[in-house]
């Protein structure tokens, strides 16, 4: 007859988490030296986000009401959910960022990540659908983004 302590599971090794928490902290920086800057869809957004956060605006402004998804619910939901940041023109994500991000033949070549053509001190609204992220996890990125030339 079986005793109650040989029927309990046992806890696996300590040496057994860490392996597997250091197989998957190898993959996490595989991923993100693999992937080129923008490579992720809504990577401007958090760059966005980041520096906002790093420059104290926390709550931003409404997200633009012009805009119109394909599907109503996502327009509801990014306009209930989006904010609007003030970042300098140097900073804020040229269109050209995204150009392969869903286009599984296109190279990272076809970015030209060259600030917009404004004059120094100038500063744009920039919408990012990420208003409702925690403010205080983006602060230490954006105050090294704060420190970027571009």
């Amino acid at each position: 007859m079986a005793t109650a302590d040989s029927a309990s599971p046992q806890p696996a090794p300590a040496w057994a988490a860490a392996l597997v928490g250091g197989c998957f902290a190898l993959l996490c920086a595989a991923w993100a030296g693999a992937n080129p800057p923008g490579a992720s869809p809504d990577e401007p957004s958090h760059l966005v986000k980041a520096y906002a956060s790093g420059t104290g605006q926390v709550r931003g402004r409404p997200y633009p009401v012009d805009i119109v998804l394909d599907d109503p619910r996502s327009t509801e939901w990014f306009r209930a959910t989006g904010r609007s940041y003030l970042v300098p023109a140097k900073v804020a994500p040229p269109e050209s960022a995204q150009c392969y991000a869903f286009d599984p033949d296109a190279t990272p070549a076809c970015q030209r990540l060259d600030p917009p053509a404004t004059p120094a001190g100038d500063e744009v609204l920039t919408p990012t659908h990420l208003g409702t992220y925690n403010p205080a996890l983006y602060v230490p990125a954006g105050l090294a983004a704060r420190t970027a030339g571009t």
